[in-house]
């Protein structure tokens, strides 16, 4: 007993030189505050919160039913994000962008890939992308030759034996093209999303590895990214409220 009545006397000791606040709600935006027997009124901050879109249309939407007189809109490669000021809490509008399946496998190509699972990747994930009817054809039937032979070489009056490599490409159905263009949509996004790409590609064959490579060339792909964003930020002004 002499213990427990210790306790709850340094108990009270401690809340008295370390008062706890203690409040209660005044409205929805303001609360009472009791703190070592003083009374304080203050404001409360209201949540932030987020509503998530899935399309232009909802964005505007959105944006239109809970906005305020102030509502900015952002536009970037990972999506939009518009956030609505209505003087009493800062709510956002989020739409997030992924990019496709064609576009994440065309970026991957740039790698290089074996001539039998690039033509499947041709026929399939980037079936009708790519603006030469013929290019699949040409890269099914390539054939990669590789002959090795002896050589010899005289130096200093003695004679030094080695291996030679040739490597040839020999293309039954055409020409090996040097670059193509390819047509991928960028994001993989509702159809009110402007979001179809363009890239001039080059190809390049690895020889020694018996690889294909595709790659966009110079900043073929900046520029198209750039006018993407450009045709998405003026379809959802052309959305939004006035």
């Amino acid at each position: 007993m002499i213990s427990e009545a210790l306790e709850f006397i340094f108990g009270k000791a401690e809340e008295a030189a370390n008062p706890r606040p203690e409040s209660y709600k005044l409205g929805k935006r303001r609360r009472i505050v009791t703190l070592a027997g003083e009374q304080h009124e203050e404001e409360i901050e209201p949540p932030k919160l987020s509503r998530r879109a899935h399309s232009l249309d909802s964005v505007a939407t959105l944006t239109e039913e809970f906005s305020g007189e102030v509502a900015t809109a952002f536009v970037a490669e990972d999506g939009i994000k518009v956030i609505l000021d209505d003087d009493d809490r800062m709510e956002t509008v989020v739409m997030s962008f992924e990019h496709s399946e064609q576009f994440n496998e065309l970026c991957r190509l740039a790698n290089g890939e074996t001539q039998r699972k690039l033509v499947k990747i041709l026929r399939t994930k980037l079936a009708g992308c790519v603006n030469n009817d013929l290019f699949t054809a040409i890269v099914r039937q390539l054939e990669f030759d590789v002959q090795r032979g002896s050589r010899s070489d005289i130096q200093h009056g003695g004679e030094s034996l080695g291996n030679s490599v040739e490597k040839q490409v020999r293309a039954k159905a055409g020409e090996m093209p040097e670059e193509i263009r390819v047509t991928v949509p960028l994001f993989s996004v509702p159809h009110d999303v402007p979001t179809e790409i363009t890239l001039t590609c080059a190809v390049t064959l690895d020889l020694d590895n018996q690889r294909i490579e595709i790659e966009p060339t110079g900043d073929s792909l900046l520029r198209e990214k750039k006018r993407i964003l450009q045709e998405i930020i003026g379809t959802l002004d052309s959305m939004m409220p006035e």
